[in-house]
């Protein structure tokens, strides 16, 4: 799935912008 995979590497860019900050992910 493409969608699961752009998620993944959004989730992945994410933790390394932000670190420990998943609490405030959104789409």
């Amino acid at each position: 799935y493409e969608l699961n995979k752009q998620l993944e590497n959004w989730l992945n860019a994410a933790d390394l912008s932000h670190g420990p900050a998943r609490a405030i992910i959104a789409p």
